[in-house]
């Protein structure tokens, strides 16, 4: 659709720095790098709008004999800039898109990028800008599940591991604007005592539970134990009192 030149992409923008400002636990001097290098690489707004998805991605889709007969995670779909999905989608093919884009037989990032133009009509431009916004936002992503999980609001794990993933992630990022790499991504990772706690949740919940042997299941209580320990928090007598019955 043809419609009126309305900067999409500077409000794709903004939504995520607004999320960033919501959580951030301190100065993030490296989100604060790629964050002005957006702003000063903003492209002229896209005078053709479209439906975009917002996770374009293989498990978004659904494929039946070589054909894709739904697409699934309509959560951040809005009408923009086509080079936002576009940009994503780069982003995670270089990054492998779990590996599916280094397999046998796969397209590179320029055939994709071909096909897409003949079937789309959209030609890919500013490619490196719409890469880093769709790193921007999955590293705000990061952050947001690795707060949650820091201040208590989920015991999820792979919300911790997420937290993790970012310094690597704003590096690399970094590296591919040209700018400094050795700028700290800030306090983005889960303390050792919420990860500790995290792990015994895990473990006295879902693990001894279903676990049958006696000695297996003091075992991991005391693998429980000692994160607490070596995390600074109260250790439990894994085989004590307190720990499981021979029942």
């Amino acid at each position: 659709a043809h419609m009126a030149r309305t900067p999409m992409v500077q409000s794709l923008h903004r939504r995520w720095e607004s999320e960033l400002r919501r959580v951030q636990p301190g100065p993030l001097p490296a989100f604060e790098v790629l964050d002005q290098w957006l702003r000063g690489h903003m492209p002229e707004p896209s005078p053709v709008l479209t439906l975009v998805h917002g996770d374009p991605k293989p498990g978004n889709i659904f494929f039946q004999d070589e054909k894709i007969v739904g697409v699934f995670d309509w959560e951040m779909t809005s009408v923009g800039d086509p080079m936002t999905d576009v940009g994503w989608v780069a982003f995670l093919w270089r990054g492998g898109l779990g590996g599916l884009s280094s397999l046998p037989g796969a397209l590179s990032l320029e055939e994709f990028l071909e096909v897409y133009r003949l079937r789309s009509g959209v030609e890919a431009h500013d490619l490196l800008f719409y890469e880093m916004l769709a790193g921007f936002k999955v590293a705000v992503i990061h952050l947001l599940a690795a707060m949650l999980f820091q201040n208590g609001k989920s015991s999820d794990l792979r919300f911790a591991w997420l937290g993790q993933l970012i310094p690597q992630l704003m590096r690399d990022m970094l590296a591919r604007i040209g700018a400094c790499v050795d700028v700290p991504a800030g306090n983005v990772i889960p303390s050792w005592a919420r990860i500790s706690a995290g792990v015994r949740c895990v473990i006295t919940r879902l693990i001894v539970p279903e676990t049958a042997s006696l000695a297996a299941r003091t075992q991991t209580l005391a693998i429980a134990a000692i994160l607490d320990s070596v995390a600074g928090g109260a250790s439990p007598n894994p085989v004590g009192g307190d720990g499981p019955s021979s029942n």
